[in-house]
């Protein structure tokens, strides 16, 4: 399981890597704040790992569902 989960977050990442710059800083300031919690205690090491797992899932999606519209609107006009 712990395989499936690190392939999953590679492929968030890279996903997210294709977003656009202004999407990228909010997710690297969102990481940021994340990796500072992590420092501070205040979130442990598996929390950290669903966090950030979380964050570019969230992300992915976004693109992904983006993709599709824009192949829609390219197949139906």
């Amino acid at each position: 399981m712990k395989t499936y989960r690190e392939k999953q977050l590679r492929r968030n990442i890279a996903c997210v890597a294709q977003l656009e710059k202004e999407v990228q800083a909010e997710i690297q300031e969102k990481m940021n704040i994340l990796e500072k919690a992590r420092e501070a205690g205040l979130v442990s090491a598996s929390e950290y790992s669903t966090k950030k797992s979380n964050l570019y899932q969230a992300y992915s999606r976004t693109s992904v569902f983006k993709f599709q519209e824009f192949v829609i609107k390219k197949l139906t006009s």
